[in-house]
């Protein structure tokens, strides 16, 4: 029987919808992990943002592999950050990791993090090398870096560093960490956890962002590594395309010290690059597509407009 009284020592947070398969893959990955005791120091908060289908019995049959397995359902999509705040206020870990459904774990991922983030004090953040899952030898991001200038809205306002190889590197500086990512419980509270009103897109980078703005390093260890299932572009999607729009724009309001003047001009020529971007990307594309995207657009400007107008209001109390 378990101790009643016994905090686990990590909580994994994973937000999802209607990825039942991949979210299991994760789950098996984890049940790998080596030189943590999983059915005594970890719990899986599991935070389902209103799918339309019900979790497969499948998914129940890790309940036994865990000191604690939680399922808990949104009755309407909420979100990335929603969610993820969600598993928060449910888990009791002292450390805390945050996972999307679409990645896949190496074994010594969560105990390298672990004792990483226990032996370093100024240590706020720690993820690993981001890799293909269809192609596991390559690397898709090695670190993440935060660009608030007046240029953001022409070169992207997120940057990624890539490389070669990874062999021989020792610990890497970064802004943020997409994916997955470990931090202290005490850090997450002193930040409020994720920002709401950035749901999806740039929701890690404001978060990782604020964590970095305490004080903290956010570091990524070369030595573990992260499976990411990528999907299609954002160019292919006018629902992504409006999220990223809206959120960057917040992001740079939040966190940049450019006048809003200023990035409503920006966010007006990242709006007419994505929509020469599907252009490029489709040029095939039908007359219904191309209107629902301007729509998406023009919606994406609208929000950050208000949502900036907000924030800044709030900032000032």
């Amino acid at each position: 029987m378990k101790n009643a009284n016994k905090v686990p020592t990590i909580s994994v947070i994973i937000p999802t919808r209607n990825r039942w398969a991949s979210l299991k893959r994760l789950l098996q990955s984890i049940c790998l992990s080596v030189n943590v005791d999983l059915k005594n120091d970890v719990e899986v908060i599991i935070v389902d943002d209103a799918s339309t289908a019900k979790p497969p019995h499948s998914i129940f049959n890790f309940c036994n592999m865990f000191y604690r397995f939680l399922i808990i359902r949104n009755e309407r999509c909420l979100g990335a950050s929603a969610s993820r705040n969600r598993g928060l206020v449910a888990s009791k870990g002292k450390y805390l990791l945050f996972v999307d459904d679409d990645a896949v774990l190496s074994p010594n991922f969560i105990s390298t993090l672990m004792k990483l983030l226990n032996e370093n004090n100024n240590i706020g953040m720690a993820g690993g090398i981001i890799k293909y899952l269809k192609k596991p030898m390559k690397a898709q991001y090695i670190a993440w870096r935060v660009n608030l200038t007046p240029l953001a809205f022409l070169h992207g306002n997120i940057t990624y560093e890539s490389a070669k190889s990874i062999e021989g590197l020792e610990l890497l500086d970064a802004d943020y960490i997409p994916t997955a990512f470990l931090v202290k419980r005490e850090i997450v509270m002193k930040i409020g956890g994720f920002d709401e009103k950035i749901p999806l897109y740039y929701d890690d980078s404001d978060f990782g962002y604020r964590i970095k703005k305490l004080g903290f390093k956010i570091v990524i260890d070369p030595s573990i590594s992260v499976y990411h299932d990528t999907g299609d572009t954002i160019f292919s999607n006018p629902r992504k395309i409006y999220m990223c729009i809206r959120n960057s724009s917040i992001f740079m309001v939040k966190h940049s010290n450019i006048h809003r003047l200023s990035i409503s001009l920006g966010a007006c020529i990242l709006s007419i690059r994505y929509f020469f971007q599907i252009l490029k990307q489709s040029p095939m594309t039908d007359f219904f597509t191309l209107v629902r995207s301007c729509l998406y657009i023009t919606r994406g400007l609208i929000e950050a407009a208000f949502l900036s107008i907000v924030i800044k209001r709030n900032d000032h109390r």
